[in-house]
């Protein structure tokens, strides 16, 4: 399902208003689901991303050279939450309306490829060997091959048919060596606890209590960066923030934290050389979002360098282009 980020503020803030929600509830909808990505090891290369505009939703990539073009324009369909492969060639995305799905394209927008077909599908995702692909459906994540036949799910017992590889899930990533899926869980109680569940042997462990959201992996598979909440006061209401989390220590890092900042951050992914975090930022003005896109080192550091922001556009769902070594040093794009 399409995440909604011009009108995220406003809908938590409408649940809020709810005198049957638990103080629980009220925190977690200050959260709302967004797409995973994968970091994928590699030179530093395009960046894909989501581009709202008034005249339609758009997947766009921009090069490390600053020319940016629209990838996708399909009548009557929005397509969005672009990730890309290991290898950077390949670009998965959503497409909704029309003929909804999973699509994959080369990463220069040619050769566009329907996957699974069905409304309501989220979050793609490769797998490293870059032939199959992880994605999202009524909270539950299944896996498809690239290049197989086309799965259809049309009606429930298309879906009934299918093997999970999890249940009451949402952001699901796979790591980059392929053994780990980890998710934020709906499980009653576990409030969008981060888990972590081994692929080779379906042992599960929470990584982390309390809301996490939009996970995406280092590229060298040691820590998860997700979308957090913080606290302004005692009696402000949480805001949200970038933190990662080791997986062996299990140690947490607020990336952006700051109470100073009029924005809210979400939509974070490693950049392929692990130092750098980008991430889409709203800032809500007197006439509409500011959806943009920012730029934080591993450290906390905030850097120049993201999409520049052109109103009144919305940049969100950013993926971040793998490049091999041998290419690193001459990036791609025009």
């Amino acid at each position: 399902m399409e995440r909604m980020h011009k009108v995220e503020i406003l809908s938590a803030m409408a649940r809020l208003s709810r005198p049957a929600l638990t103080l629980s509830c009220l925190l977690g909808s200050l959260l709302v689901a967004t797409p995973a990505l994968a970091a994928w090891p590699g030179g530093n290369g395009a960046i894909a991303y989501s581009r709202y505009s008034p005249g339609g939703k758009n997947v766009w990539i921009e090069w490390p050279s600053g020319q940016q073009r629209q990838l996708t324009s399909s009548a009557h369909a929005e397509e969005t939450e672009p990730t890309f492969s290991p290898d950077g060639r390949s670009i998965a995305y959503v497409r909704s309306y029309g003929r909804p799905g999973i699509w994959v394209m080369n990463s220069d927008g040619t050769d566009k490829r329907e996957i699974v077909r069905g409304a309501g599908l989220d979050s793609p995702a490769f797998f490293p060997s870059g032939r199959r692909l992880l994605f999202e459906y009524g909270a539950r994540v299944f896996s498809t091959r690239i290049g197989g036949p086309k799965l259809i799910l049309k009606r429930r017992s298309d879906v009934e048919k299918l093997t999970p590889l999890a249940v009451e899930a949402e952001s699901p990533v796979i790591s980059p060596n392929g053994r780990w899926l980890a998710y934020s869980s709906r499980r009653q109680g576990d409030k969008q606890t981060i888990v972590l569940q081994d692929l080779r042997t379906g042992d599960r462990q929470k990584l982390r209590s309390g809301a996490s959201l939009g996970l995406d992996f280092s590229p060298d598979g040691r820590r998860i960066v997700f979308t957090s909440r913080r606290l302004c006061g005692p009696k402000a209401r949480p805001r949200r923030a970038i933190s990662t989390i080791g997986l062996r220590d299990q140690r947490v890092d607020k990336v952006v934290n700051s109470c100073a900042v009029s924005w809210a951050p979400s939509d974070p992914v490693w950049s392929p050389s692990g130092d750098r975090i980008l991430f889409a930022r709203t800032r809500i003005g007197p006439v509409f979002a500011r959806v943009g896109l920012g730029l934080v080192g591993a450290n906390g550091v905030f850097l120049s360098g993201a999409p520049p922001y052109l109103a009144p556009h919305e940049y969100v769902t950013p993926s971040w282009q793998p490049l091999p070594a041998a290419a690193s040093g001459r990036l791609a794009g025009p």
